[in-house]
């Protein structure tokens, strides 16, 4: 997600409080998007998130569960927009292209269903569209802090890689490479890692951005120097996701509550020290060197090279 939308953006006066704002809107608004959810067969329908932004128009976005009697289990993600085209219509987008590439199959989850529709919310009209994909309970989010052996983070590691590489071989990059979007597949015999979130997702062939955009915690450099997302990026971001990995806790760290968040950010990214790790995971500290390198140019230059070096440890 872009900057801008990771949080939740209000008309901010000296007597409303954004909070307070959104919940009075999730008063109002989620009951409706229930009655909208059933009329299309779901039921059982648990909201999880709700959020909103307000660049040129107010827009909301949110994760929805539920139960179809086709598909089972599912997670919903959905939006209203009083625009035609939204983050939501690039991710419908850019899973239809993935749909048609066989192997993808087993790096995101299956696009179940895509619906729109309008709707009608406190007298404005919206386009209201939501997709729909099988519901997993964990990701790598949440194994993050429960993994206990080497083994376990090495698994970990070696496949995150691979799916990303996956993904870069299918002409995409990311763009929002974190664990929270990372989904664990533990229903078969072999646990399965699937990327999910294509908001920022972009063909490889058509990279070129100014806009700094993404995780600030997982952001390359050259991002925050207004270059564009590439493979590189991908690639910086993934490194941090190395360290969360083998330390239990992220790269850097900055508080909320920081005056100067995103310059806070930009300063630990672009100047601050790469990260060395525990004696006991001193043998990745060569790989997380060069993914987390400050230039492009010293950095890994493709995911399978990351690939490689984790396998010949």
């Amino acid at each position: 997600m872009s900057l801008s939308s990771k949080a939740v953006n209000q008309n901010k006066t000296k007597t409303i409080n954004p909070k307070l704002a959104l919940e009075n809107t999730a008063t109002q608004l989620l009951p409706k998007l229930t009655e909208k959810f059933r009329d299309f067969g779901y039921l059982n329908i648990c909201h999880q998130r709700l959020s909103q932004q307000k660049d040129n128009f107010l827009s909301y976005q949110g994760l929805t569960k539920a139960e179809h009697s086709s598909f089972g289990t599912v997670m919903i993600k959905w939006s209203l927009s009083p625009q035609s085209f939204s983050e939501l219509s690039h991710e419908i987008s850019v899973l239809k292209d993935l749909s048609k590439i066989e192997k993808t199959s087993k790096i995101v989850p299956k696009l179940l269903a895509v619906e729109s529709s309008s709707f009608i919310f406190l007298d404005k009209a919206y386009r209201f569209e939501f997709l729909v994909m099988p519901y997993f309970a964990s990701s790598l989010n949440k194994q993050i802090r429960q993994l206990t052996s080497l083994e376990q983070k090495q698994e970990l590691l070696i496949k995150s890689a691979q799916i990303i590489n996956n993904f870069h071989q299918s002409g995409w990059l990311h763009g929002d490479i974190k664990p929270s979007n990372i989904l664990i597949d533990n229903s078969k015999h072999e646990r399965q890692l699937l990327l999910t979130d294509f908001a920022l997702s972009k063909q490889v062939s058509n990279s070129e951005s100014s806009n700094v955009a993404g995780t600030p915690a997982y952001l390359a450099p050259e991002c925050w120097h207004g270059q564009g997302l590439s493979l590189q990026s991908d690639i910086y971001a993934f490194g941090i996701m190395m360290v969360e990995i083998l330390m239990g806790k992220r790269a850097f760290s900055i508080g909320k509550t920081n005056p100067n968040y995103a310059k806070a950010w930009a300063t630990a990214h672009c100047q601050n020290p790469i990260p060395i790790l525990p004696i006991d995971y001193q043998q990745y500290q060569p790989i997380i060197n060069k993914a987390l390198a400050k230039r492009q140019a010293q950095r890994y230059q493709s995911m399978s090279k990351i690939i490689k070096d984790l396998l010949a440890l």
